[in-house]
């Protein structure tokens, strides 16, 4: 009986570490994640800025502000973001919800609050990079 109650303390104690090791991983590859879709969007933008010389030339030549300019590739680059963002959200959620049917997870999260979330990241970075 003693051994047993040993056994049981052991055991939790173990899946406890377990699963606070499972959560860094996961925070960790999620920042790692976050990483390179931003170090994607830089290149993208800078392609972008690099095929359109021209077109900044001119509309510097036309009398344009150079924060209109910065400000127009910023919102370019905040609309990738949003749209990458939903397609992944339309892609993950369904998806979450069929592999839930057959793994059922103990951390159930609602579309609401993962919405909220999302753009309200998203539009935090919006609304301070638009203030720089």
């Amino acid at each position: 009986m003693i051994l047993l109650s040993i056994s049981r303390k052991y055991l939790k104690k173990c899946t406890t570490k377990l699963s606070e090791f499972v959560a860094l991983a996961g925070i960790v590859i999620t920042a790692l994640s976050l990483f390179v879709g931003a170090i994607g969007i830089m290149n993208i933008m800078f392609v972008s800025v690099t095929e359109r010389t021209k077109e900044i030339g001119i509309r510097k030549a036309i009398g344009a502000k150079t924060w209109s300019i910065l400000l127009q590739f910023l919102i370019e680059a905040a609309i990738i973001c949003l749209m990458g963002g939903l397609i992944g959200l339309m892609i993950s959620y369904p998806l979450s919800l069929i592999i839930n049917q057959f793994l059922p997870t103990a951390m159930p999260i609602s579309i609401r609050s993962s919405c909220f979330v999302y753009f309200s990241f998203s539009w935090s970075y919006i609304w301070i990079f638009t203030r720089i």
